[in-house]
């Protein structure tokens, strides 16, 4: 009995199953990355401060400055993780003189707008660029 039972769960469950699943739709965008400008052709470059600091200088452009707030700043070392470094940001470049001159790095970038609306737009393409210390 408990094995009659047990085949005809099965057998409904998978029923239920095979019917319940439709056709493959596409993944929809997120509406917000159409209504916040994407920054694009970031360019970058270095160079070292007097007090013996990185100097990276990150440049970007948008297409349309429609609901654009500001920007983020996004980080990575030595390819960790990206982490939010500034935030705020309402011209199209930023310079990040936060590491010492004392190693080499392997550092990546990338920006995102944030809209008057609140949301976060798409994420720009991200830039990397490799620094070495001066002797």
């Amino acid at each position: 009995m408990k094995n009659i039972f047990t085949t005809i769960l099965l057998f409904l469950a998978g029923s239920f199953y095979l019917n319940s699943c439709g056709k493959a739709e596409d993944i929809i965008s997120p509406t917000h990355y159409s209504r916040v400008p994407r920054a694009v052709n970031l360019s970058i470059s270095y160079d070292t401060t007097s007090t013996g600091k990185y100097l990276v200088m990150i440049n970007w452009a948008v297409e349309s400055t429609n609901n654009l707030k500001d920007f983020e700043i996004y980080r990575s070392v030595n390819n960790s993780n990206f982490f939010f470094l500034f935030g705020g940001m309402t011209s199209a470049n930023y310079v990040d003189s936060s590491l010492a001159n004392t190693s080499d790095y392997s550092l990546a970038y990338f920006v995102n707008g944030r809209g008057i609306d609140r949301f976060v737009g798409q994420s720009s393409d991200t830039i990397k660029i490799s620094v070495t210390k001066s002797f």
